[in-house]
């Protein structure tokens, strides 16, 4: 298996809006019917996330199974807050993608 998990950018939007508005993969963060977000949406969104210090959300990629996910971290140093966040498509779990794409984001926000 050979990953590739890269900052987001703006070719990658339709995957993440894909992944976004899949209710099986949602369901796990309280939206089990999606976010039913747009392509115009997360433009805006993707240029607030590059805004934001600290902050890096990664599209994962793996060579047989294609786009897979994204993981996310974000940190308030002033605040000691940190977030991390990890969504997978069905096709990628159970395979040791997420324990490799949290690792890399561990490391990034490090």
């Amino acid at each position: 298996m050979t990953l590739d998990i890269r900052k987001t950018a703006t070719k990658d939007l339709e995957n993440v809006a894909a992944l976004w508005n899949d209710g099986d993969t949602m369901r796990f963060v309280g939206f089990p019917e999606g976010l039913g977000v747009t392509i115009e949406t997360l433009h805006g969104w993707l240029k607030k996330i590059n805004g934001t210090p600290y902050t890096e959300h990664f599209s994962i990629y793996e060579t047989d199974l294609g786009y897979c996910g994204e993981t996310f971290y974000s940190a308030d140093d002033r605040h000691r807050l940190a977030a991390l966040d990890i969504k997978l498509f069905k096709k990628s779990r159970g395979k040791g993608i997420a324990k490799k794409a949290l690792k890399h984001a561990i490391l990034r926000a490090f």
